[in-house]
């Protein structure tokens, strides 16, 4: 081959050395593939995607901690609040909660739901209520304020309406007098009460809430500390108690809901807060206050009507009473049957509790509190009594006819009255009663024996009850003790008679044979009277209901009764001698059969009481004594 064509030899490449690069030629792309790859390349972009995600590491710390460090700040800013807050409502004292904070108007209206058999009471009290929590941690606005004072409470003010309401819960309360707190009067429960919250209440009371709160009474039974309660209340003409429980806790808006209001929690032991009420005029009754004496219970109680009838082998009562109400109209009672004991003091110990004998068992019926009296009806019967209660039975239908009113007292088995008896007085009817009317002495004769100078005739009389007694009366004997005048009596004569007196016997009417002592003759003797007759043992006597007779409104059961006298001594007064001649002179020599009489006396009366309980059967024997009556008889001779 030539020079120019001539092969020339290529060298041979024994080892792994590095391929030369060829030249580029006139085919070679003028941009590189991309499968191509220098090694200086992929070292930078390494070292670019780890440098990017350092910064982006680092942009989310920074993020992160600026975050949470912003996060701690407004934790610790609201913890500070909040602590600021709550450190000026746990320092406000009970009395500043009460009067400024807390409102509550009312009670609206309260219910008594039940009254149980120990004494218990349920009642439902209705009211307004709400707590002005601005005042509370003083967060209310105020013109003078600086920006930070102004945020601040601001944000205190959110808070409250955020919180919306708390809970009050409070342990048992304990009412006792405010000058002896040893005597409790009273234990209260109420169950966890919500109260709603204001930042900035208005002037008006618009923003209150109304509230219906169940309330538990147990009154203490210690009667004596509850009289002297009201006694020194009246004296004040305040209600001064003194309320004290044990824990109270307000608990962020409703017990065991959970969440974050729950976390706000307060307990304040040992609470004690004062109660003063102002006690209303009460109608009829002076006002209290001033020192004046609480008013006895005859004061606030008016017997309008009383009844006592025969019914069958026992005696019934009924009776019909006003009370003042000394409760304001906005409590409601529909009461339940109540019942009540009625007793009497024994004649010989009156000033004791322990003398008492019961008499009758008594129960209201159902009533409602009504304004400003209360009526009240009640029923109910006479106790089996023990004879050695007739001297106490005695004493007070003796000053029941005499016009006087009698001591008594009231007990009621109920728990709540448990401790307490109330004296008072049994009203009698005004004029005394007039027990014996129409007493008359038919077909009377005098005659002459030996000295003496005897009298026999019939005597005749109605019985008449006290209105409102329906009573059946068997008279089963009769002793007059008469006064007997010259001519009949004036229209105005009226001397002076003793007061009717009882004597209740366990015996059978008529099985006592002792005679009433003879009362003394007046003194001055009356003008023209001039003899006395008087027999000197009783005299049987028969008695039938009165029928012909209607009764009028002052009247109640009457019977007629009849005797007859026999022989029995007319005693000539001391000093009448002339008086008794001219009148014998009048009967033996007179025209028209015999002479004109006034009489003038008092009797008694031995009934048998159908149903009086008192000893065994067939017993109820009762002496009547000084029932006064005037007349007048003709006299004539035998």
């Amino acid at each position: 081959m030539s020079a120019d064509g001539e092969d020339i030899p290529r060298p041979i490449d024994k080892g792994k050395a590095r391929a030369e690069p060829q030249e580029p030629t006139e085919e070679t792309p003028l941009l590189a593939s991309r499968s191509f790859t220098s090694p200086t390349s992929d070292d930078d972009f390494l070292e670019t995607t780890s440098t990017s995600r350092r910064s982006l590491l680092s942009t989310l710390t920074t993020v992160f901690l600026v975050a949470l460090s912003a996060s701690v700040l407004l934790v610790l800013l609201l913890f500070f609040l909040a602590y600021s807050y709550a450190a000026k409502a746990s320092h406000v004292s009970n009395d500043v909660l009460l009067d400024k904070a807390l409102a509550f108007r009312g009670p609206d209206a309260i219910n008594v739901l039940n009254i149980t058999e120990h004494g218990e009471i349920w009642l439902k009290v209705d009211g307004r209520i709400g707590l002005d929590a601005g005042s509370l941690i003083d967060v209310k606005p105020d013109p003078y304020d600086g920006i930070w004072i102004d945020t601040w409470k601001a944000i205190g003010r959110w808070g409250i309406r955020r919180l919306d309401a708390v809970s009050v819960i409070l342990s048992s309360v304990n009412i006792t007098s405010q000058d002896d707190h040893t005597a409790p009067l009273a234990t209260i429960e109420v169950p966890p009460l919500q109260v709603p919250l204001t930042a900035d209440p208005p002037s008006s009371l618009s923003w209150l809430t109304p509230v219906s709160i169940p309330v538990h009474i147990r009154p203490s039974h210690n009667g004596s500390a509850w009289l002297k309660f009201a006694r020194e209340s009246w004296r004040q003409g305040y209600v001064v108690a003194r309320a004290t429980t044990d824990r109270a806790t307000i608990v962020g808006g409703t017990p065991g809901s959970g969440g974050w209001r729950n976390a706000l929690k307060v307990e304040r032991p040992d609470v004690t807060v004062g109660l003063r009420m102002k006690i209303p005029i009460l109608p009829g009754l002076p006002a209290p206050g001033r020192g004046l004496p609480l008013p006895s219970i005859s004061d606030l109680v008016y017997l309008e009507q009383f009844t006592i009838s025969s019914d069958a082998d026992r005696l019934t009562v009924g009776a019909e009473a006003f009370i003042v109400n000394p409760a304001p109209s906005s409590i409601s009672f529909n009461a339940p049957p109540l019942p009540f004991v009625v007793w009497i003091p024994h004649p010989e110990n009156s000033t004791t509790d322990t003398s008492l004998i019961p008499l009758a068992s008594v129960t209201s019926e159902p009533f409602t509190l009504t304004h400003p009296n209360i009526t009240l009806s009640l029923h109910g019967a006479v106790l089996p009594l023990d004879p050695t209660a007739a001297p106490a039975l005695s004493a007070l239908i003796s000053d029941y006819l005499s016009g006087t009113d009698h001591l008594i007292a009231i007990t009621s088995p109920l728990a709540l009255f448990a401790g307490y008896t109330a004296h008072t007085r049994f009203p009698a009817p005004h004029p005394r009663p007039e027990v014996l009317r129409n007493v008359s002495l038919d077909d009377m004769r005098i005659r002459p024996v030996g000295t003496a100078i005897l009298a026999s005739g019939h005597v005749r009389a109605r019985v008449v009850l006290p209105p409102g007694m329906d009573v059946a009366l068997d008279v089963r004997r009769v002793l007059p003790d008469v006064l007997i005048f010259d001519g009949p009596l004036s229209d105005d004569f009226s001397p002076p008679t003793p007061s009717p007196t009882t004597t209740v016997s366990s015996r059978p009417a008529g099985d006592d044979d002792d005679v009433p002592p003879a009362p003394p003759l007046p003194s001055p003797l009356p003008p023209r009277a001039f003899a006395r007759v008087r027999p000197s043992a009783w005299l049987a006597a028969n008695s039938s209901p009165d029928t012909d007779t209607p009764p009028s409104d002052g009247e109640g059961r009457a019977v007629r009764i009849s005797a007859t006298l026999t022989d029995v001594p007319l005693e000539v007064l001391p000093g009448r001698e002339r008086e008794f001649r001219s009148f014998v002179g009048k009967v033996i020599f007179g025209a028209g059969g015999g002479a004109l009489a006034g009489v003038q006396g008092v009797a008694a009366v031995g009934v048998h009481v159908e149903g009086m309980p008192l000893g065994s059967a067939g017993s109820g024997g009762m002496v009547l004594t000084g029932l006064p009556f005037q007349g007048s008889v003709r006299v004539g001779k035998r």
